[in-house]
């Protein structure tokens, strides 16, 4: 199971740097795309940290989750400026053009990959009268 999960990770984070690439021309960019593959794993690094440190602090000294919100958000913030830097140095785009590109390769890529992701399992959506 974790390699399964590991290898959709690994697919996911080249499906989207290579999105993010070609939407980044859009916008005036052009970075190479094992750049953009860097930028992006370096940038949700700083997510990867917060959550496993989060994860711990919760599981050793039992604190409700509700305690660990600030550092939360704190790290959410945090994480998302790393990831835009990242992103932008490696695209060659402004901070602000980094931003609408990244917003809309995750419209694109989220619907197309929730659709893959309910015929994988079998999913259906709500039922009723």
């Amino acid at each position: 199971m974790f390699f399964g999960s590991l290898s959709i990770g690994v697919l996911g984070l080249y499906f989207f740097s290579w999105l993010l690439r070609n939407f980044g021309r859009w916008f005036g960019g052009g970075g190479q795309l094992a750049e953009v593959r860097t930028a992006l794993g370096w940038g949700l690094l700083p997510w990867t940290v917060v959550f496993a440190v989060m994860g711990f602090i919760i599981q050793v000294r039992e604190v409700p989750p509700q305690q660990l919100f600030p550092f939360f958000f704190i790290g959410q913030v945090y994480g998302f400026v790393i990831l835009l830097s990242a992103l932008s140095s490696a695209l060659r785009l402004s901070f602000m053009g980094t931003f609408f590109c990244f917003v809309v390769t995750t419209l694109v890529s989220l619907f197309p990959l929730t659709l893959i992701l309910q015929l994988v399992t079998g999913a259906s959506g709500p039922s009723g009268p």
